[in-house]
């Protein structure tokens, strides 16, 4: 019976694990893929993903855990 029960708890966290290792990998790529643009350009791009990543420490993942559904695209990252 506890099988049954903490099967899709073990979903859940392959899925979300899963989830964070490609989006680290996505943003590894824009990084480095950055790296071949003029340093002011670079500097953006970095300034970015820093700001994406502390949105989603700060924002995303609280309200994930509250159950509260988060945007899919960050609203301060577009300009």
């Amino acid at each position: 019976m506890l099988v049954f029960t903490a099967s899709p708890i073990w979903t859940n966290y392959d899925n979300a694990k899963r989830t964070l290792y490609h989006e680290a990998g996505a943003l590894r790529s824009i990084l480095i893929l950055g790296r071949s643009l003029p340093p002011e350009q670079e500097k953006n791009i970095r300034n970015l993903v820093e700001k994406h990543i502390q949105q989603t420490i700060n924002i995303e993942w609280p309200q994930l855990v509250k159950g509260q559904a988060y945007g899919t695209q960050s609203p301060d990252l577009v300009e």
